[in-house]
């Protein structure tokens, strides 16, 4: 079902940019898992964790899912 993987990979991107947003204007006390990892890894660590984990990771994946679905049809 390609429709179902389309709205995925949006809600996926959608999940990236918020998370995006919030860091670039510096909302970091709304970024839920972030002070609990830079307490446990370091700031430094913790803070690349979390940015991978909840930003470039969705995005990716979205976008996975996008052009698999579109490239199926």
């Amino acid at each position: 079902m390609p429709t179902f993987d389309i709205a995925l990979g949006f809600l996926l991107l959608l999940l990236s940019a918020v998370t995006g947003g919030l860091r670039a204007y510096g909302r970091h006390d709304l970024l839920g898992w972030r002070g609990t990892m830079q307490g446990s890894l370091g700031e430094r660590a913790g803070d690349v964790l979390h940015f991978v984990t909840y930003t470039v990771c969705p995005a990716l994946l979205g976008l996975s899912f996008i052009v698999v679905s579109l490239a199926g049809r």
